[in-house]
């Protein structure tokens, strides 16, 4: 019907303000959603229907009225205990008027089924979540040496990536653990005479694990007065790091129960009178201070850095940060939307020493070259 009516799904989340979530209403696969009440006379509307035949009508009504709620297995579970009291989300909407669940009251933690007993106790992720970029590159030409020579590429800049220490103390105490004498495997390999490595004074070693805000603080828990998590710790971006740049865009959000005026945007479940809407709506913006930590770490100077899945340009305004060239490319017009106005707040300050130039072509036209420079655009 979709296809029929001449829409795409980007068209539909144009319609209501979002991002993504017309592919969960139209998705025949994985992760499928049922329109909310509220969206229907729209959708309808696009769609071109003046009337929905009655037995799909009824199908629509019962699943939306049953969103949130639990299935018929959960009944068929014997009762094995009671909850102090509901949970805060039907406490809550019981509080508004509205009809609460709160047989959430009532444990029911024994499976019903044979399938159920079976795979009772499984689940689909791990805590604390992770994160994992892969650093790949093409078999090497030679050497080392000869691949960075020929390629530019292929090695670590571990020097520009150190880890300064804390403090002159912190530095002294690391010399004192670490005094530079050969130990016994060195001296019977090279002998003697050959001295271990010296603490190098412009920092440590950069480790190959990054840790946010909730280990950080386990791991200095664990490790009383040292700190070791600055070895591993970047921020998440602030508010301020995502939305610069973007204080002209509307703000747009991917899940429409938090929309101001939805059922669900005084929810204390999803955080009371917050609408989860923002102008920098990509729902996985990354750390600009991990970016530039990681163009850093594998750009030789003056290099450019390509990225093939820009979404918000947090690399981009990273590599730009440390003196690169970037090249963006992102397949979705309101990510890349973002990502423009974000690169065109990072090269103010260079506008007025280089000639700077910022595109956003759409893939279904033939790509052009951008006809006005930032330098321009500021001064018309």
């Amino acid at each position: 019907m979709r296809d029929r009516a001449g829409l795409t799904n980007a068209r539909i989340d144009a319609a209501f303000g979002l991002n993504g979530m017309a592919g969960h209403w139209t998705s025949q696969g994985a992760q499928p959603e049922v329109p909310s009440e509220t969206h229907w006379p729209t959708l309808l509307g696009l769609l071109g229907v003046d009337e929905v035949p009655e037995p799909i009508r009824a199908l629509v009504e019962r699943l939306v009225t049953e969103k949130g709620k639990p299935g018929p297995n959960w009944f068929r579970r014997p009762i094995t205990g009671h909850h102090e009291r509901a949970a805060a989300g039907q406490l809550w909407l019981a509080s508004t008027g509205l009809k609460a669940n709160l047989s959430s009251r009532v444990r029911r933690d024994e499976p019903a089924t044979e399938a159920a007993r079976q795979w009772q106790g499984w689940g689909t992720a791990l805590k604390p979540a992770s994160e994992h970029w892969i650093l790949c590159r093409k078999p090497l030409s030679g050497t080392v040496a000869a691949n960075v020579q020929q390629w530019r590429t292929g090695a670590l800049n571990v020097a520009a990536c150190r880890i300064p220490h804390a403090s002159p103390e912190d530095l002294s105490a690391s010399k004192a653990r670490n005094p530079g004498r050969a130990d016994a495997v060195t001296s019977a390999v090279y002998g003697a005479d050959r001295p271990q490595q010296r603490i190098d004074e412009s920092g440590r070693w950069p480790a190959n694990v990054t840790l946010d805000e909730v280990t950080a603080e386990l791991l200095d828990a664990q490790t009383p007065n040292s700190g070791a998590s600055r070895f591993f710790y970047v921020a998440k971006p602030t508010k301020a790091e995502r939305s610069a740049g973007c204080e002209h865009l509307p703000s747009r959000s991917t899940n429409p129960d938090m929309l101001p005026g939805a059922s669900g945007s005084g929810s204390p479940r999803a955080g009371a009178n917050r609408s989860g809407a923002a102008p920098n709506h990509h729902p996985t913006v990354k750390s600009v201070a991990l970016m530039r930590w990681l163009c850093r770490l594998i750009t030789p100077p003056g290099g450019v850095v390509l990225d093939l899945f820009a979404g918000s340009g947090s690399t981009g305004v990273a590599a730009l940060a440390e003196g690169f060239e970037f090249v963006g490319i992102e397949r979705e017009p309101d990510y890349a939307e973002v990502a423009t106005a974000r690169l065109r707040r990072a090269l103010e300050p260079l506008a007025e020493s280089a000639p700077i130039y910022v595109g956003c072509h759409s893939p279904s036209k033939a790509p052009t070259a951008p006809t006005q420079s930032l330098q321009e655009s500021s001064s018309a």
